[in-house]
């Protein structure tokens, strides 16, 4: 019986799934310490400061207690809630409950959601993963918006002008 040359890659694939998992995991810690503490250079630990590091340290807490180890999932009634049901599932859902009014508040810990978007689609399946991802982008967009106190036509409209103009300068 000879072996294909997937079945020979198998292992070698699955060693680099691991470490990119690990990529991103580490990734998420090291982006949350680093949005952290540039946060709180420019920002005093006074009117949101407070609630600001309360959210991050619950966000990366979460996110470590629900990453570290392997999956165990619970015995379920619905094969879809089985993940969810999970520690690392259950981790991840605590980590961006944490995490969304966090970016809201303090938009420079976006550069997180990458991260956790990965984190997210690694762990959770199906809907839940899908509902998650469109809320850190709400969450991403929401703080953006926060933050750069334009009128919201302008936000929205930039990024859409930009092709256009660009397509104009190019003709002839």
């Amino acid at each position: 019986m000879t072996r294909t040359t997937d079945a020979l890659d198998m292992p070698r694939r699955r060693d680099l799934l691991r470490a990119m998992d690990l990529a991103v995991d580490i990734g998420f810690g090291v982006l949350l310490l680093v949005c952290g503490v540039r946060y709180f250079i420019y920002h005093p630990l006074t009117g949101n400061g407070p609630l600001i590091l309360a959210l991050a340290i619950c966000a990366g807490v979460s996110y470590a207690v629900g990453v570290l180890g392997r999956q165990q999932p619970q015995p379920t009634a619905s094969p879809r809630l089985t993940s969810v049901r999970s520690r690392q599932g259950l981790g991840l859902l605590l980590a961006t409950a944490f995490w969304l009014p966090l970016v809201v508040l303090a938009p420079s810990f976006g550069w997180c959601a990458f991260a956790l978007f990965f984190a997210v689609h690694r762990v959770l399946s199906g809907r839940v993963a899908a509902i998650l991802s469109f809320a850190v982008v709400v969450a991403v967009s929401l703080g953006l918006f926060f933050m750069s106190r334009v009128r919201i036509w302008v936000s929205f409209s930039a990024p859409s002008l930009g092709p256009c103009a660009r397509l104009r300068l190019l003709e002839p």
